[in-house]
Protein backbone atom coordinates (compact mmCIF):
# COMPACT_ATOMS: atom_id res chain seq x y z
CA UNK A 1 0.00 0.00 0.00
CA UNK A 2 1.37 3.67 -1.34
CA UNK A 3 1.41 6.04 1.52
CA UNK A 4 -0.99 7.96 -0.53
CA UNK A 5 -3.00 4.63 0.29
CA UNK A 6 -2.58 4.37 3.91
CA UNK A 7 -3.06 8.22 4.43
CA UNK A 8 -6.25 7.60 2.55
CA UNK A 9 -7.31 4.36 4.86
CA UNK A 10 -6.76 6.54 7.64
CA UNK A 11 -8.99 9.49 7.14
CA UNK A 12 -11.74 7.11 5.93
CA UNK A 13 -12.01 5.74 9.32
CA UNK A 14 -11.87 9.80 10.70
CA UNK A 15 -8.02 10.42 11.14
CA UNK A 16 -7.24 13.75 10.11
CA UNK A 17 -3.60 13.28 8.27
CA UNK A 18 -1.12 16.05 6.46
CA UNK A 19 2.28 15.32 5.23
CA UNK A 20 5.90 15.26 7.12
CA UNK A 21 9.06 15.90 6.14
CA UNK A 22 11.96 12.86 6.69
CA UNK A 23 12.41 14.59 9.88
CA UNK A 24 9.56 14.55 10.80
CA UNK A 25 8.35 18.17 10.29
CA UNK A 26 5.15 18.92 8.49
CA UNK A 27 5.17 20.27 4.67
CA UNK A 28 2.38 22.55 5.01
CA UNK A 29 2.83 26.08 6.99
CA UNK A 30 0.35 25.37 10.12
CA UNK A 31 1.49 21.68 10.47
CA UNK A 32 -0.76 19.22 12.37
CA UNK A 33 -3.69 22.28 12.34
CA UNK A 34 -3.72 21.91 8.42
CA UNK A 35 -4.89 18.06 9.14
CA UNK A 36 -7.29 16.85 6.76
CA UNK A 37 -9.77 13.49 6.19
CA UNK A 38 -10.64 15.20 2.06
CA UNK A 39 -9.47 13.07 -0.06
CA UNK A 40 -9.08 15.60 -2.99
CA UNK A 41 -6.68 17.67 -0.29
CA UNK A 42 -4.69 14.69 0.87
CA UNK A 43 -4.26 13.44 -2.47
CA UNK A 44 -2.73 17.17 -3.49
CA UNK A 45 -0.94 16.49 -0.42
CA UNK A 46 0.77 13.38 -1.93
CA UNK A 47 1.03 14.19 -5.53
CA UNK A 48 3.17 17.37 -4.37
CA UNK A 49 5.34 15.35 -1.74
CA UNK A 50 4.66 11.67 -2.91
CA UNK A 51 7.63 10.70 -0.18
CA UNK A 52 6.28 12.56 2.41
CA UNK A 53 5.75 10.63 5.92
CA UNK A 54 2.03 10.68 7.07
CA UNK A 55 1.33 12.98 10.18
CA UNK A 56 -1.83 12.67 12.59
CA UNK A 57 -2.69 14.96 15.19
CA UNK A 58 -2.58 13.46 18.50
CA UNK A 59 -4.28 14.46 21.76
CA UNK A 60 -8.26 14.36 20.99
CA UNK A 61 -8.74 10.34 20.05
CA UNK A 62 -5.13 9.02 21.31
CA UNK A 63 -1.78 10.06 22.39
CA UNK A 64 1.62 8.59 21.93
CA UNK A 65 4.08 7.86 24.68
CA UNK A 66 7.70 8.70 23.23
CA UNK A 67 10.71 6.38 24.87
CA UNK A 68 14.70 6.87 24.18
CA UNK A 69 15.79 3.61 24.67
CA UNK A 70 18.93 4.12 25.03
CA UNK A 71 18.47 4.62 28.85
CA UNK A 72 17.79 1.56 30.60
CA UNK A 73 14.98 2.43 32.78
CA UNK A 74 13.25 3.75 29.47
CA UNK A 75 13.54 0.38 27.99
CA UNK A 76 12.24 -1.52 31.58
CA UNK A 77 9.20 0.87 31.05
CA UNK A 78 8.66 0.04 27.73
CA UNK A 79 8.86 -3.54 27.43
CA UNK A 80 6.50 -3.40 30.22
CA UNK A 81 3.76 -1.37 28.80
CA UNK A 82 4.60 -2.85 25.32
CA UNK A 83 3.77 -6.49 25.76
CA UNK A 84 0.15 -5.31 26.94
CA UNK A 85 -0.19 -3.44 23.74
CA UNK A 86 -1.23 -3.54 20.53
CA UNK A 87 -0.02 -0.43 19.70
CA UNK A 88 3.45 -0.58 20.45
CA UNK A 89 6.53 1.14 18.00
CA UNK A 90 9.92 0.84 17.80
CA UNK A 91 12.55 2.50 15.06
CA UNK A 92 16.37 2.02 14.19
CA UNK A 93 17.26 5.37 16.03
CA UNK A 94 16.51 3.64 19.53
CA UNK A 95 13.02 5.34 19.92
CA UNK A 96 10.13 3.45 20.94
CA UNK A 97 6.57 4.62 20.77
CA UNK A 98 3.07 3.40 22.24
CA UNK A 99 -0.31 4.71 21.15
CA UNK A 100 -2.79 4.68 23.76
CA UNK A 101 -6.73 6.15 23.11
CA UNK A 102 -7.80 9.70 24.71
CA UNK A 103 -8.70 9.82 27.71
CA UNK A 104 -5.76 7.07 28.54
CA UNK A 105 -6.92 5.00 30.72
CA UNK A 106 -3.81 3.51 31.80
CA UNK A 107 -0.16 5.45 31.68
CA UNK A 108 2.48 4.84 34.64
CA UNK A 109 5.29 6.33 34.16
CA UNK A 110 8.82 5.85 35.52
CA UNK A 111 10.08 7.72 38.58
CA UNK A 112 12.15 10.84 37.24
CA UNK A 113 11.05 10.78 34.02
CA UNK A 114 9.28 13.62 31.66
CA UNK A 115 6.23 13.92 29.64
CA UNK A 116 6.07 16.92 27.31
CA UNK A 117 2.46 17.87 25.83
Amino acid sequence: MSKLETALKLAEVGNPVFPCKPDKRPYTANGFKNASTVPDVITNWWQTWPDALIGVPTGEKFVVVDCDLQHPVAQSWYFDQAASSSRASTAPNLAAGICYSSPMTRLAVAPARSIRT
